[in-house]
């Protein structure tokens, strides 16, 4: 144990002295590293400003480039209009320009009849004008201004009429909001000093951030270094009276003779230094000590085995053979000693710890497995070859009002009451067991409360090692609650919520089935009624007397039909009613008076009372015909015949009828089927940009293709939809359908293209208009900034109010607005101004219009309109080339006609685009 001792005391002190030595390398490196930064970071640092304030310099020069050329163009312009011809237009030009103009802050005309100032207030005053220096020029100039006496004042004079007439701008760099926002943009430290000299080296403007006793007492030296050769970069150094020194970078300013300087602190990059240095210190030092700490930790990791082994052979040798040494680490040599050890040390204990822990497993198991048996919501049972259950749950015995454990034993029979029942099940279990098939099925039970449960059972064999373990496992989950809400769920999708009645759903279903069980003799009667007054009763009374009324209807159908027929209600204020008869229809043209009588009676409502007819059509089985859609039809084309001939009576189908209905009211009955049929459909016209013709967007619209008349024209397809009030419900789906097109166009990298589609008054002020848009587009996951709604020029001139306001709405969730065929009426600006449009949609009518007229004054007002509004054209139903060759301009930006594109539908849009 001494040896043990003097061993581990040796090995302490060689970790410590290898640590003292660790500790002295890593302070070395330390301040090697510090110096090493110190001096990359402070040559970094200078070299960073020299060319931030070499790039400074060469932006100002850049800049004046930009403002200069700027000012060309605006003369260039000035001269090639034309209208300085009397002093009034002249004035009102001049307040023009320097309005919209941000670069100008005043100017006057020069010319033989005088001097012609601006009538404007502005802070460059033009009242002493210096007469002796106004002399006529050629050139553009651009100088300090010399016509009037005001400090930091550019004067650009711009010739004008054979040299006769001078145009003089000024410009004030102090106060000028372009100026200021570039000269705010060049400073990139708190300390720094701009100055602009003039050709004479005199400062014109300047601007001076650094804190010295008196800025001008550098001024001299920086007026010798424009004497001086200065170098390539245009970047020195110079040091003021106090010996603090600075950086200076110069540059000429392109199309002047000015020069523009910009002057740093050289202490700023030393600044830099010591701020990064404050920073990277603290970081070494963490990096120092985190090194320090992890090569102790390394030592004393080393020795640790040594002392676990000394001390392992300690407890040993005291007589504790329980004790074991910790893992460590397994690479080293020491390591493999110490598990040697506790191998040796386990071997003791081994056995008896694995029985004590398999019996405690097992048990547990038990406890686990019986938890979740008998908790479980299934009823579970296992039963052997002989029909004896060997285990069954408490849901299971509960079934039977037993304990499981009196159950246990028995069989199918001795507990099940129904005997022909418990026959069938032990020789269906049987059959299971010996085919080795699982079975899953539904079955009802009676339970001995006698209450009847239905269960989904599932039933699989359970082989055993021999042949007399063969046993059944059950597990059957009690599915009567969803049975009955299956039940509930098909009543309510053949019912109707208001009035219980069955609905169209079920009232399809139950024809076809009279139908197809019909006998040889057997004759049907489909009756179907139209209330002539509900709507006048939900506009006056309300949708709740409406209700009520429905309600009532339907009370007093099912009282006269009684067990003689049934009634449904097909939709809305319609009902349909089916019945048997015999030879003769009289009996139900009887029905059909009994129905009308009991229906005129008068309806209370609280304290009003009113009085409801109907009209009835009736079509007869076979007789009319034999088809469900046909009798249908014919029923209620008969019924439209009733209310044509004065409502509140029936009518019988006729082939005569069928010939006489108008071809309107065909349209009308057929449009009701046209979206089963598949009848209607979307076309895109596209529209393109107005000068490189590249798609920009598409206008959906809705037309109908008739199977059996073609294409119906869209104003008769409109009217129709109209008048029957499905347009609201048709124009919705397109607007729906042509949402989820554009966005899988765009997806597939059509460069957002932009959707139009056009709204009708009528369905702008539609209840919840603006409501079903928005689910639509939250449905269909697009873009509203991607959407245009078109509206008439007819409805903007009426200044609708309500109309108003929903555009108002719909351009608050992101939408635009275009006026659609603008120039068929005639808007004010005033209306216009009210309404929240982007955009207008230009007819060809008003573009040839606008071509034969020679001075162009219509398009001038258009363009003055489109300037005050911020708005953009766009031309429609462009067909000439005429028409085309004056859109392609670019004031307009879309375009769109037979000339370039009929409208497609969807699979020839994405064949061609």
């Amino acid at each position: 144990m001494t040896k043990s001792k003097q061993l581990i005391k040796v090995y302490k002190n060689n970790t410590v002295r290898l640590l003292g030595l660790n500790i002295l390398i890593i302070g070395f490196l330390f301040l090697l590293l510090i110096i090493i930064s110190s001096l990359l970071l402070s040559k970094h640092t200078e070299n960073s400003y020299r060319d931030m304030m070499i790039q400074t310099t060469e932006r100002i020069d850049q800049q004046f480039g930009f403002i200069f050329n700027e000012l060309h163009y605006l003369a260039n312009q000035l001269q090639i209009d034309g209208r300085f011809t009397d002093e009034s237009e002249t004035r009102v030009a001049l307040n023009n320009i320097i309005n919209y103009t941000n670069l100008i802050d005043n100017g006057f005309v020069n010319s033989d009849e005088g001097i012609i100032k601006p009538e404007i207030e502005d802070k460059i005053k033009l009242d002493n004008v210096k007469n002796i220096d106004l002399l006529y020029t050629e050139d553009l100039i651009l100088q300090r201004a010399k016509s009037i006496d005001y400090p930091n004042v550019l004067e650009f004079i711009v010739p004008y009429e054979n040299q006769t007439t001078q145009l003089h701008f000024f410009i004030d760099i102090i106060s000028n909001p372009t100026f200021l926002a570039f000269f705010d943009t060049l400073a990139f430290h708190d300390e720094h000093y701009i100055a602009i000299f003039d050709q004479d080296n005199h400062v014109f403007f300047e601007q001076n951030h650094l804190t010295m006793d008196d800025p001008f007492d550098y001024l001299t030296q920086i007026d010798l270094l424009f004497n001086k050769e200065l170098n390539d970069i245009n970047f020195n150094e110079f040091d003021d009276h106090n010996h603090s020194s600075y950086y200076i970078t110069y540059q000429d300013i392109e199309h002047t003779d000015w020069k523009v300087i910009l002057v740093v602190p050289k202490i700023i990059s030393s600044a830099v230094s010591r701020e990064l240095n404050a920073v990277l210190i603290p970081i070494f030092s963490i990096i120092a000590l985190a090194i320090v700490i992890l090569t102790t930790y390394i030592s004393h990791r080393n020795a640790k085995p040594y002392n676990l082994l000394f001390n392992g052979i300690s407890r040993i040798s005291d007589g504790d053979y329980h004790h074991r040494i910790p893992r460590t680490n397994q690479n080293h040599y020491i390591s493999t000693i110490n598990t040697r050890f506790n191998i040796m040390a386990h071997q003791l204990e081994k056995y008896r710890d694995d029985v004590r822990r398999k019996t405690y497993e097992l048990k547990q198991q038990k406890n686990f497995l019986d938890r979740i048996i008998n908790n479980s919501p299934s009823l579970i049972y296992t039963m052997n070859y002989l029909g004896q259950y060997t285990m069954v749950n408490k849901q299971f015995a509960d079934l039977y009002q037993l304990a499981p454990e009196e159950i246990i034993g028995k069989k199918e029979t001795d507990i099940n009451q129904d005997e022909k029942r418990a026959q069938y099940y032990a020789k269906l279990n049987r059959s299971i067991m010996m085919s080795g098939q699982i079975m899953a099925t539904e079955d009802r039970q009676v339970n001995a409360a006698g209450e009847e449960r239905w269960f989904h059972v599932n039933k699989q064999p359970i082989n055993g090692e021999k042949a007399d373990d063969l046993q059944l496992l059950c597990v059957a989950t009690d599915i009567t609650e969803m049975k009955r809400q299956a039940d509930i769920i098909e009543y309510q999708a053949n019912h109707d919520e208001l009035t219980d009645l069955p609905n169209r759903k079920y009232f399809k279903y139950q024809i076809k089935h009279m139908l197809s069980d019909s006998a040889e003799d057997q004759k049907i009667a489909l009756l179907f009624l139209d209330l002539d007054r509900f709507k006048y009763v939900n506009d006056t009374f309300g949708h709740e007397a409406g209700d009520n009324l429905l309600v009532s209807v339907s009370e007093r159908l099912n009282q006269v039909v009684g067990d003689t027929g049934m009634v449904f209600r097909f939709g809305g204020d319609e009902f349909t009613v089916l019945t048997n008869f015999r030879e003769d229809r009289t009996e139900v043209a009887e029905l059909a008076r009994n129905i009308l009588t009991e229906l005129t009676k008068p309806y209370n409502f609280e304290e009003h009372k009113f009085i409801v007819t109907a009209s009835i059509g009736i079509s007869l089985y076979p007789d009319h015909s034999q088809t469900v859609d046909d009798l249908t039809k014919f029923a209620d084309m008969a019924m439209y015949l009733a209310k044509e001939q004065g409502k509140n009576t029936f009518r019988f189908y006729s082939k005569e009828l069928e010939t006489d209905i108008s071809t309107s009211l065909r349209l009308e009955m057929d449009l009701y089927q046209a979206e089963e049929r598949d009848e209607l459909f979307v076309v895109y016209q596209p529209i393109f940009n107005a000068t490189n013709h590249k798609l920009i967007g598409v206008e959906a619209v809705l037309r109908w293709a008739h199977t059996k008349l073609g294409l119906i024209s869209t104003n008769e397809f409109i009217k129709t939809a109209t008048d029957t009030g499905l347009i609201y419900r048709f124009v919705l789906n397109a607007f729906e359908e042509a949402c989820q097109t554009i966005r899988e166009w765009n997806n597939r990298g059509n460069d957002d293209l932009q959707l139009y589609v056009n709204f009708s008054e009528r369905e702008l002020c539609m209840e919840h208009f603006i409501e079903s848009l928005t689910a639509i587009m939250q449905k269909t996951l697009i873009d509203p900034c991607l959407i245009t709604i078109e509206v008439n020029e007819v409805i903007v001139t009426q200044n609708n109010r309500l109309v108003r306001k929903v555009l108002k709405r719909l351009k608050a969730l992101g939408l635009s607005i275009a006026i659609d065929g603008f120039g068929t009426s005639y808007s004010s600006l005033t209306v216009l101004k009210s309404m929240p449009i982007n955009q207008i949609k230009i007819t060809n009518s008003f573009i040839d219009y606008m071509i034969n007229d020679e001075d162009e004054s219509t398009w001038k007002q258009l363009l003055k309109m489109k300037a005050k509004l911020n708005l953009s054209f766009i031309a429609e139903n462009i067909e000439t080339e005429e028409q085309l060759s004056f859109v392609n301009r670019d004031q307009w930006q879309g375009v769109q006609g037979f000339i370039l594109c009929q409208p497609l539908t969807k699979e020839e849009f994405e064949q061609y685009y």
